[in-house]
C-alpha cells in the first residue's frame, strides 16, 4: 500500500506517500458512486509504514493494540497521503507509536495515538 518514503530516521520515525487511483479495486465496491478509501486501508497503511521503520531493526515485533484513532477527512480516488510515524519508548522492551495522515492539502485525514507494540525474543 506505501508507494514511497519520503522522510525516516532510524528508530524513531518515518514519512511515507500513498498515491490512490481509481483504478484500486477497492473503490469497486466501497461506494461505487462516492468512492472512499475504508478506514482499515488506513490503519493498515500506518501498520505498513511501521513494519518499513522497523526493517532496519533485527527485533521480532508485534502490535498488540491500537488507542484512541480518530477519523477526520474521506480519502478519495486521487488523494495522495502522507502517513507520520513516530516511534516513543515505553519501557526497556516495549514501544508505542504516534501516526499521522494527511492529505496533498495537508489536511488531517487520520490520528491513531498510542499504538502499542512489544517485541518477542
Amino acid at each position: 500500500m506505501v508507494d514511497s518514503i519520503l522522510n525516516f530516521e532510524k528508530y524513531k520515525y518515518i514519512e511515507t506517500k500513498k498515491l490512490t487511483s481509481i483504478s484500486e479495486e477497492i473503490y469497486e465496491s466501497h461506494f461505487p458512486y462516492f468512492p472512499i478509501l475504508p478506514a482499515v486501508l488506513l490503519l493498515e497503511n500506518i501498520k505498513q509504514s511501521i513494519e518499513l521503520l522497523e526493517q532496519s531493526s533485527e527485533l521480532n515485533w508485534k502490535i498488540k493494540k491500537c488507542k484512541k484513532v480518530k477519523l477526520y477527512k474521506p480519502v478519495h480516488p486521487g488523494d495522495v497521503i502522507v502517513t507520520s510515524v513516530t516511534k516513543e519508548n515505553k519501557s526497556e522492551k516495549e514501544y508505542y507509536y504516534n501516526a499521522v495522515i494527511t492529505n496533498q492539502d495537508n489536511e488531517l485525514v487520520c490520528r491513531a495515538n498510542k499504538i502499542e507494540c512489544n517485541y518477542a525474543e
